[in-house]
């Protein structure tokens, strides 16, 4: 789980966020995930004691990325790495920021993932969605992302297996606090 984001749009730790689910919204996310997961790493940045509490808390992994601030890209390959020092056969990439997943789009995602050995991802309204399942034979393409470039940089997304799902949860996320409002098809 990608959760080393600075916030910056939302103008204060938004992990920390109370919305229409119980406590924080990174406690809520990694409820999410936890069930789903012999292993839970949670991509947090360097001094932050709020992630490392919650992933204590949520029996997850730590993964410490020290150049956090630089972007989403080594974040993701911080977590990567870990994965792949834990020989995997496949990662599911989620992100702190999306209260709305349906916890039966991770278990799916994941699923299908191990199962067809390709790319997965949910799709809302022919819009890509999270979480999303990487097999291991592109572990060593993403540890060399940095900054903001993602995984969509380096992987063919449009070849992937893309699950349909009929509610914007895989897609929505939240970047100011207005956006921790439900979307109306989930209040």
């Amino acid at each position: 789980m990608l959760a080393a984001g600075l916030s910056a749009r939302f103008g204060s730790d938004k992990r920390r966020a109370e919305g229409d689910w119980q406590g924080p919204l990174l406690h809520h996310v990694l409820g999410l995930f936890r069930p789903c997961f012999t292993h839970l790493g949670v991509v947090i940045g360097p001094d932050d004691s709020f992630g490392g509490a919650a992933c204590a808390a949520f029996a997850a992994t730590p993964v410490v990325n020290p150049a956090a601030a630089d972007g989403m890209g080594g974040s993701l390959a911080m977590g990567i790495a870990w994965l792949a020092a834990l020989d995997l056969e496949c990662a599911v990439v989620g992100l702190a920021d999306m209260p709305w997943v349906p916890a039966a789009a991770i278990r799916l995602v994941s699923e299908t993932g191990l199962e067809s050995g390709r790319l997965v991802a949910p799709v809302w309204q022919g819009r890509l969605g999270f979480p999303r399942a990487i097999p291991s034979r592109h572990f060593p393409a993403l540890a060399s992302l940095r900054g903001e470039r993602g995984a969509s940089a380096l992987l063919d997304w449009e070849n992937a297996l893309l699950i349909p799902w009929d509610e914007p949860g895989v897609f929505l996320d939240i970047d100011h606090p207005a956006d921790a409002d439900p979307p109306p098809s989930q209040a």
